[in-house]
């Protein structure tokens, strides 16, 4: 299990190693978070990198088999730590729309979340993970 903001720092190294295969699982998950509302398709000069960010995290935490463990729900926290407020929402969003299964029975982004069936077929489906359809 890893905490979201040591997954959102390795994110952040993997994405600057400009690694074409996981760039495109990480699109891949970002388009997935579009369709389903959990981040908008709007402002993308304000959030576009922290949406980036954390569909790059959630392809980290399925290719080194990690839950992902929220350990703060606070913004000063997140804040200090130099990441977007936001994040409680998106993930939040995340459980909602079931693309992260947590414990919490408000469906509520806390303690220990795993990726969803949608996110984890199409990060399991092939090595860049897309499909296409017909």
């Amino acid at each position: 299990m890893a905490d979201i903001i040591s997954l959102l720092k390795m994110a952040q190294e993997r994405l600057d190693e400009f690694d074409p295969v996981f760039n495109d699982k990480a699109a891949t998950v970002l388009a997935i978070l579009r369709s389903k509302g959990v981040v908008a398709r709007t402002r993308l000069a304000q959030s576009n990198r922290w949406h980036q960010l954390l569909s790059a995290a959630f392809v980290v935490a399925f290719e080194e088999k990690h839950d992902i463990h929220i350990t703060t729900r606070r913004h000063q926290v997140l804040y200090d730590a130099g990441i977007s407020t936001k994040l409680t929402y998106w993930l939040d969003q995340c459980c909602e729309q079931e693309l992260l299964v947590t414990q919490s029975q408000r469906k509520r982004a806390a303690g220990r979340l795993s990726l969803g069936e949608l996110l984890q077929h199409y990060l399991s489906e092939s090595p860049g993970g897309i499909t296409h359809a017909c």
